[in-house]
């Protein structure tokens, strides 16, 4: 008779730790829809220090180059070529964000 216990015990805790898993990927797949934009994309990031960064997004088609900082959020310039973006490696490529900067630096000189 322990056994049996035992038995229903150990199958009725898997089974609320298989329903605790479907219910966390059902929140995560609702947050996702929630939080995701279908406007705007970071299209390269450049960390310059623990919490500072440029950015690169675009926003419906348009470039910019954003600057960010614990206390502030800033538009630095609209690029207006976007072809080099759509070619360059992603961040994970070693000097993909550079390049492009140092194309839109040489552009303005």
């Amino acid at each position: 008779m322990q056994y049996v216990q035992l038995a229903v015990t150990v199958i009725a805790v898997v089974f609320i730790i298989y329903l605790s898993y479907l219910f966390s990927k059902y929140l995560s797949a609702g947050a996702s829809r929630i939080n995701g934009a279908k406007h705007i994309k970071i299209t390269d990031r450049l960390f310059l220090g623990q919490d500072k960064s440029l950015l690169i997004i675009n926003v419906s088609g348009r470039y910019y180059l954003i600057s960010v900082t614990p206390n502030a959020i800033n538009m630095l310039k609209e690029l207006e070529d976007d072809a080099d973006f759509e070619a360059q490696p992603s961040s994970g490529a070693p000097g993909g964000f550079r390049e492009m900067l140092q194309n839109i630096m040489k552009r303005n000189k």
